[in-house]
Parts: structure tokens; C-alpha cells; sequence
């Protein structure tokens, strides 16, 4: 996979990752402290994400290519629950999820509906990814794949 644009929010942490460009070659350097490791950790959470995981109050768009030069844009946003508010419920429920592959639109998800490859889908789990839940469709494969190779060690 390689990344071409990538943004970040954590509105529970107050973290937010304006869009940066990456080229061919990317290095990430700077002082300490200057928030290297907060980008890897925002790109492991979007594996997190495509793995079922509700994420409160993350905003992401990336633009990225698989392998075989497919180019996909996934963006979305989760809700933000303040939790002192001794809230016990389920996890952050999806604002709104978009997936592009090559310009055309596979999914365009609202807080109502779910429409895939054009057509309205059943409902499914609001605090999971699109992402996760149809990745054995051909279209999302490829790209639930690349993003859930995301490794930080």
C-alpha cells in the first residue's frame, strides 16, 4: 500500500492531523515530542477501524494505492460521546463513512442509510466500519486488506 493523502482528527484527545502529501520517499523527522509517533498511532487506528473497532470521536480521510495501483479514497467520522457523562452504552456510532475506488463511489454512508455500489443496503452495526462489515465483497476487499497490514512496532 502506498499512501498518497492522509488526514487525521481525535476530537476525544483534542489531536488533530491536518492533511499531509506523502511523495514516492517519506521520512518522518523533528525534535521530540513534535508528533511523529502520534501519525503511525492515527494510521493504527484506521487499521483498528477496518477491523470492526468504534473509534469516539475520529475524523479521518486517506488516499491510498493497493499494490496493483488501484486508488482508493476512504474517509469518515465517528460520533464523539462524552463518557463523564457516565455513559455505559455501546461504542461511538458512525457519522458518516465514504469509500472511492478510482473515482467512482462504492459506498456512501449516512447516519440513515448505507448505500453500496449504488443501491440502499440493509441496515447494519452503526459503530462498525462499512469498511469491516463488507470486506469479502470484491469491490472492498483490496482495500480492507491494505489498511489492515498497517503494522506499528
Amino acid at each position: 500500500m502506498k499512501i498518497i493523502r492522509f488526514s487525521f482528527e481525535n476530537k476525544d484527545f483534542e489531536w488533530k492531523l491536518e492533511e499531509v502529501t506523502f511523495n514516492q520517499f517519506t521520512l518522518l523527522i523533528g525534535a521530540s515530542g513534535v508528533g511523529k509517533t502520534q501519525i503511525l498511532k492515527a494510521l493504527v487506528s484506521l487499521k483498528e477501524i477496518a477491523e470492526g473497532n468504534p473509534m469516539n470521536g475520529v475524523t479521518w480521510f486517506i488516499e491510498f494505492e493497493t499494490l496493483d495501483e488501484t486508488r482508493y479514497i476512504w474517509e469518515g467520522e465517528f460520533e464523539i460521546i462524552d463518557k463523564e457523562d457516565g455513559w455505559e452504552g455501546e461504542g461511538a456510532r458512525i457519522n458518516f463513512e465514504k469509500l472511492h475506488c478510482n473515482g467512482s463511489t462504492i459506498i456512501d454512508r449516512t447516519i440513515d442509510e448505507i448505500i453500496f455500489n449504488g443501491k440502499k443496503t440493509l441496515k447494519l452495526i452503526p459503530e462498525e466500519s462499512v469498511l469491516y462489515l463488507l470486506k469479502e465483497e470484491e469491490a472492498i476487499k483490496p482495500a480492507n486488506e491494505s489498511i489492515t497490514k498497517i503494522y506499528f512496532t
